[in-house]
Order: C-alpha cells, then sequence, then structure tokens
C-alpha cells in the first residue's frame, strides 16, 4: 500500500517525516494551520485528505481488468468474433477516461478542522454531524445525520483517515457538552 502524505496541518504527528509525493492521503505534520482557505476565524485546520496517485492508477487498472473480462464475457455469450478486440476496447476506453479525469480527480482535497468537514467543492458541514464515516470498497464513505453522503476515492490509508475523521468529531462533541 502506497504511504500517505505528511504535511504541517495534523497535530497528532510526531517522530521523522517521509519523503512527500505530490498527491496521497492525510496530511500529517508538526501542528495546526490556521490560514488555509475556507476556514472560520479560530479555526484550526487538523488534517488535509487528498487521492494517492498511485491508489488511483491502481483502482483504474482493476476497473480495466474487470471491464476487460466482463466485455470479453459477453462478447462470448453472443457468439461475437473477435471477442478479444471488444475487451481491448473496454481496457482502452477505461485508460482513457482516467487520463482524462487524473488532473481534477487528484487536485481534490478535502478538509479537516476542530468544527467541520471541508468538501472539495467549498461545501461544508459540522463533525457534530457525522453520523458514521466507514470504510467502501477501499474508499471512505461520510454519512450525515440527514443523510449526505460523501465518498473520499483513491485515499492511500483510508482506515487513517476514518480515525482521524472521529477523533476530531469526539473531541468537537466533548467540548459542546
Amino acid at each position: 500500500m502506497s504511504s500517505h502524505r505528511l504535511s504541517d496541518h495534523d497535530t497528532a504527528s510526531g517522530g521523522q517525516q517521509p519523503p512527500r509525493p505530490r498527491h496521497s492521503g492525510p496530511s500529517r505534520g508538526t501542528g495546526p494551520d490556521e490560514s488555509a482557505p475556507g476556514l472560520e476565524p479560530g479555526e484550526v485546520l487538523l488534517a488535509e485528505f487528498r487521492p494517492d496517485q498511485r491508489r488511483y492508477w491502481r483502482d483504474h487498472g482493476i476497473l480495466a481488468a474487470f471491464g476487460t473480462a466482463g466485455a470479453w464475457l459477453v462478447l462470448r455469450f453472443f457468439e461475437v468474433p473477435h471477442a478479444e478486440i471488444g475487451a481491448v476496447g473496454a481496457a482502452a476506453a477505461v485508460a482513457v477516461r482516467a487520463s482524462y479525469l487524473a488532473p481534477e480527480t487528484l487536485a481534490l482535497v478535502w478538509r479537516l478542522t476542530d468544527r467541520r468537514l471541508l468538501l472539495p467543492d467549498g461545501r461544508a458541514f459540522g463533525l457534530a454531524e457525522i453520523d458514521t464515516v466507514r470504510p467502501l470498497l477501499g474508499d471512505l464513505q461520510v454519512i450525515t445525520r440527514l443523510g449526505d453522503k460523501h465518498v473520499i476515492r483513491h485515499l492511500a490509508d483510508a482506515e487513517r483517515v476514518i480515525a482521524l475523521i472521529q477523533q476530531a468529531r469526539a473531541r468537537r462533541l466533548r467540548r459542546k457538552h
């Protein structure tokens, strides 16, 4: 599994920091950041979550493999001659799609603060609004109390991100009571 990016935003880090790849999982570092975009006065950025580039390409490789096998099976079932050409076409379609979407997908940034989870599109919801945080096919699903579902995809370490969100949520709920 690929390593996750460490930066200056997580208060729970310690020890040596590994090299910083361009895109990856949760940002971690030496202390909170109060200057990140979209923060309210006094709000502290705890971590940033970015898609991991290796995980992105691995996920698409798996999708291409299943697409290739599925296309081949369907074409063989219908006795289409040269079914392997359709299977190669399925893999090529996934590769083109992945290449086209990579710059946009790998640029997404989710931010976790001491109060909220900020989505890449600028929306946000309070940590107290989070009902469930769970793994979903290697990714991460966040469900709010209103039933809104959000998926953070292509993380290098989804379990670590789940733990960070749950810890921040627990701290926020303790402060409110």
